[in-house]
């Protein structure tokens, strides 16, 4: 997708390994911190709103999401860790 301005984009979070952990995610776009809007709907799962961010982008996005630490998955047989897992992104362009 190519866009010619500024546009935020819509982050879905199904769920965090660990509540706390929504409180220490970062994100960043392009190597740069980013502010975001983190918002838990009745269901449980996170939107984050993200932006607004500065265009033109037509050469695609790099989205890092960066978490102190990740937390083993208590009914996970194999003890692995996780930290977030995400539903779909959606971008969002500014008027």
């Amino acid at each position: 997708m190519r866009l010619t301005g500024g546009f935020q984009l819509r982050i879905h979070v199904i769920a965090f390994a660990d509540d706390a952990l929504a409180e220490m995610l970062k994100v960043d776009v392009n190597d740069r911190d980013v502010a975001f809007v983190r918002e838990r709907n009745a269901a449980g799962t996170y939107m984050l709103t993200v932006g607004p961010v500065a265009g033109p982008v037509d050469d695609g996005l790099v989205l890092r999401f960066r978490l102190p630490h990740c937390v083993r998955l208590p009914n996970d047989p194999h003890h692995r860790r996780a930290g977030l897992a995400l539903s779909g992104i959606e971008v969002v362009p500014l008027p």
